[in-house]
C-alpha cells in the first residue's frame, strides 16, 4: 500500500480471484490469468457482457474509443490514440498526425531553421 492509500489492492498482482471479488472500479482481466485490473480510474467503465457459450455474463471493462485497450497489465486502458488523444479510428489516427506533423514543420520553416526543412 502506498503513502495515502486508503485500501490495498489485487490490480496487477497477477491473481486469479473468483468473479464479484474485484475491488470497486475493478475489472476481471479474461484475457489472461483472470486478475483484477483498473477500469474506471483509467477512463474505463466496468460492464457486463455475455460470455462466448452464449449463457455465461462476465463483468468487463470498457475503454472509450480514444484509449487503446490493453492486453496485459494492471490497468485494462491505456494512452490516448495519438498525440491529440482524440483519435477514434484508424482514419482519424492518420489525420491527427498528419495535422500534427504539418504543424510541426510549419513552425520549424519559420524558425531558426527557416528553409532547411523545405522540401
Amino acid at each position: 500500500v502506498a503513502a495515502g492509500d486508503v485500501t490495498a489492492t489485487t490490480a496487477g498482482a497477477g491473481t486469479a480471484v473468483a468473479a464479484g471479488n474485484c475491488a470497486t472500479g475493478e475489472a476481471r482481466s479474461w484475457r489472461h490469468s483472470g486478475h483484477c485490473v483498473a477500469c474506471v480510474g483509467v477512463g474505463g467503465t466496468v460492464s457486463t457482457a455475455l460470455d462466448t457459450d452464449g449463457v455465461t455474463t462476465r463483468e468487463v471493462c470498457v475503454c472509450p474509443s480514444n484509449l487503446m485497450p490493453l492486453s496485459a497489465g494492471a490497468s485494462a486502458c491505456g494512452a490516448p490514440r495519438g498525440p491529440l488523444g482524440t483519435a477514434t479510428t484508424e482514419q482519424a489516427l492518420a489525420l491527427e498526425l498528419c495535422a500534427t506533423f504539418v504543424g510541426v514543420k510549419t513552425g520549424l520553416d519559420v524558425g531558426p531553421a527557416g528553409g532547411a526543412t523545405a522540401g
